[in-house]
């Protein structure tokens, strides 16, 4: 029992050095404590936010205030979810790098801030000198309790560096407000997600609407400031409405080894709409809810390689399919339990119906077998056994940057 200083997983978005690529630190949740319950804000009334007093790179105060009120208000646009939003006051002061202790670092005083870090000084000191040109912000849970699972106070800080006018440097005012939409999901606790990863990796723009706000790279700013199915999911499983769960459907199931037996946690789980795979897709990793070692109590052995996937669309038929964790996503880009990422034999493996096994002869991997969902309906024991054959990998995605840790 007892509360207990949450700075422990923080989503940092950070800008490499090709192409204005930026890797950004369905989402399951941030925190979650030992008994797999996450943390959340209390929804009975608006989470509330602290902005600066300063500016924003070229922003004034009030143009800044205003983006982030804005990109709050597109995730407390999700009909499915409750949470809203309220600005309960400006920070008493201006933050900088010769006062920034006085708001981050304390806890339960009251303050959620929003901190416009205006030339990066503050991302230097708190991460290194030489961040600031990399380092977009960083979001997330700042004070709460794993038992009860509550967040009292969170944090965001975003780097005015970026827009400043300095082309090194640099990226558009549109680039940087999908930045801060992302990392504002993180400040209610969602995590990553990974939908749609050679889409996103492609270099071809006409599919980039099937990349989620909270995918751990932001690929197309215009895109990305638009919440794709898996982001409503998210916020709408953390903070549900009334009706989400029965106006929707839902599929659930066990990720086992090759023994069908052990658990495996890390594994993406995706569910895609056969009529709409791109747009129509939500994901959700095994073992998400699966933190042994977390305060809060001990977790239901069942949760290790528990899969989850809520918010589908009533009506249609769904594959299922899982995936590895790109091997680049780790610490700050985690998606995730499991950090570094866990192994999977090779290519994305399917659902198979009553073939399911792993026997290569009996389950060909990359056969599946449509399910039907309908609202208010959990489709349960769509288990997938890993193959236990060692299939091709697939080659290096064609990415024009490189994974800056």
């Amino acid at each position: 029992m007892g509360r207990h200083r949450v700075w422990l997983r923080m989503g940092v978005s950070i800008m490499l050095s090709f192409l204005l690529a930026h890797q950004v630190d369905a989402a399951g949740a941030l925190l979650v404590n030992g008994m797999g319950q996450p943390l959340r804000w209390d929804t009975t009334k608006p989470v509330p936010f602290n902005p600066d007093q300063g500016p924003l790179g070229l922003l004034e105060n009030a143009e800044a205030v205003a983006l982030i009120t804005r990109s709050l208000g597109v995730w407390g646009d999700v009909a499915t979810s409750v949470i809203t939003f309220e600005d309960t006051g400006a920070l008493p002061f201006d933050v900088t790098a010769s006062n920034f202790r006085d708001v981050i670092l304390a806890c339960n005083n009251g303050l959620s801030p929003i901190v416009f870090d205006t030339d990066g000084s503050i991302i230097d000191l708190l991460l290194g000198i030489g961040s600031a040109n990399r380092v977009l912000g960083f979001a997330g849970p700042k004070c709460g309790a794993f038992e009860p699972p509550v967040i009292t106070e969170s944090l965001a800080i975003l780097n005015g560096r970026f827009i400043d006018g300095d082309p090194m440097p640099e990226v558009s005012v549109e680039d940087f407000t999908a930045v801060i939409i992302h990392e504002l999901g993180h400040y209610f606790n969602l995590d990553h997600t990974q939908i749609n990863l050679r889409e996103a990796l492609d270099n071809d723009p006409t599919n980039d609407a099937g990349i989620p706000t909270m995918f751990p790279i932001l690929v197309n700013g215009m895109e990305q400031s638009m919440l794709h199915l898996d982001d409503q999911a998210s916020v709408s499983i953390l903070y549900s409405s009334p009706d989400f769960f029965s106006s929707t459907g839902a599929i659930q199931g066990q990720i086992l080894q090759s023994d069908g037996i052990t658990p495996f946690q890390g594994a993406n789980v995706i569910a895609r709409n056969t009529a709409a795979s791109l747009l129509d897709a939500v994901s959700n990793i095994s073992g998400a809810l699966f933190f042994p070692e977390n305060p809060g109590g001990v977790p239901p052995a069942e949760l290790e390689g528990l899969y989850e996937i809520f918010g589908l669309t009533p009506g249609a038929t769904y594959t299922v399919e899982i995936e590895a964790i790109d091997s680049r996503f780790v610490r700050g880009s985690s998606v995730g339990p499991v950090d570094p990422p866990a192994s999977l034999p090779g290519l994305a493996e399917f659902w198979n119906g009553e073939n399911e096994s792993s026997d290569p002869e009996v389950d060909d991997p990359q056969e599946s077998v449509a399910i039907p969902v309908h609202s208010g309906e959990i489709v349960t024991e769509v288990d997938i056994i890993l193959n236990r054959s060692t299939f091709p990998l697939p080659p290096p995605f064609p990415s024009p940057f490189p994974f800056d840790r």
